[in-house]
């Protein structure tokens, strides 16, 4: 399970829930294609938000997610002891419906 607070940190959410599966894998993928021109952290989660929403994903409400499928992963390297893993998964979120989540895995992330 993943357990989401809702809570922001600093300026983005530990999790994001997009409308599909698709969605999510489709804005991992810009930030991963994002690192061939930019190496700034700043600039690569700015890319992140910006993909988000350009999907219509949200910031994932408080509750547990149930994974179902994994999908590709891209990293934010901010520095020693500061990187952001963000993950697509296909999830059963808590009002049971199936849905994408976009989600920061890093062992490094805000404890949730």
């Amino acid at each position: 399970m993943v357990r989401l607070s809702g809570k922001k940190h600093g300026d983005y959410h530990r999790g994001y829930r997009c409308p599909s599966y698709e969605a999510a894998t489709f804005v991992v993928s810009i930030v991963e294609k994002a690192h061939l021109h930019e190496k700034r952290p700043k600039a690569l989660r700015a890319t992140l938000l910006r993909s988000l929403a350009g999907q219509g994903c949200q910031p994932a409400a408080a509750g547990h997610y149930r994974p179902l499928q994994l999908g590709n992963v891209s990293a934010i390297d901010n520095g020693p002891e500061a990187g952001e893993q963000w993950t697509a998964l296909r999830v059963q979120a808590p009002d049971g419906a199936e849905t994408g989540l976009v989600y920061d895995a890093s062992v490094y992330g805000v404890d949730d």
